[in-house]
């Protein structure tokens, strides 16, 4: 692991990622649940949550809403696809998660956003 100089990112890998998803992932089927990460990154910390729920037999399109953030354009770009592929319904965020407020912030919807009719 290094730190890329733009931002100092540091990603986590998908094995640590698992191990979180593994012990927070509950059984939420009799309600949606938001799913929020605040510093998305490529979106690996949603990427395993949506494989425990799979894995477990729950229906993430259905029961689920994700929520990404982060300040870095070229990972909200890598964050975006992943979920697009996964056909998670959500919305990406770019900007800082430490603001508050993302009125005003450029929003990405993947297309299960719409299929889902959030």
């Amino acid at each position: 692991m290094g730190c890329l100089v733009r931002f100092c990112q540091y990603f986590t890998p998908y094995h640590i990622s698992e191990f979180i998803a593994e012990i927070t992932v509950e059984d939420f089927q009799k309600e949606p649940i938001i799913i929020n990460e605040p510093a998305c990154g490529s979106g690996v910390n949603l990427i395993a949550a949506v494989n425990v729920m799979k894995k477990r037999g729950i229906n993430y399109q259905q029961n689920a809403y994700f929520v990404a953030q982060d300040l870095d354009l070229l990972v909200t770009k890598m964050c975006f696809i992943q979920l697009s592929l996964m056909g998670c319904p959500g919305v990406i965020i770019i900007g800082s998660s430490l603001i508050g407020n993302t009125e005003g912030m450029e929003r990405w919807y993947p297309p299960f956003y719409f299929i889902c009719g959030r």
